[in-house]
């Protein structure tokens, strides 16, 4: 689906919003397309974990906010689903360097 294609993909924990919503903001000024679950929850609908594959699987580029929130995310949420979705992006292009068990 085209509407889920971003130049740019966000993933971050619900603590750190505060610092994605700035860059966001700033990247969508220079004219670049952005997702963030903050910005789009709507975009994320629907069957979520095939949703955020697409999403994240052609974006342009995927950004991960890491912090302690990040890395403290439970297994089950949807914050770990993101992250597992950008790591399956990694391993297809054969990317792998430094990401190999991050999932």
């Amino acid at each position: 689906m085209d509407d889920l294609k971003f130049d740019v993909a966000f993933s971050y924990a619900r603590e750190d919003a505060w610092i994605a919503k700035d860059l966001c903001n700033l990247i969508e000024q220079s004219g670049l397309s952005v997702y963030s679950y903050e910005n789009m929850p709507d975009k994320a609908g629907g069957p979520l974990r095939a949703r955020l594959l697409e999403i994240y699987r052609d974006s342009g580029l995927n950004v991960l906010l890491w912090s302690r929130f990040y890395n403290s995310s439970s297994l089950e949420s949807a914050l770990s689903m993101e992250r597992r979705c950008i790591v399956h992006r990694q391993r297809l292009s054969g990317l792998t360097h430094g990401c190999a068990d991050a999932a």
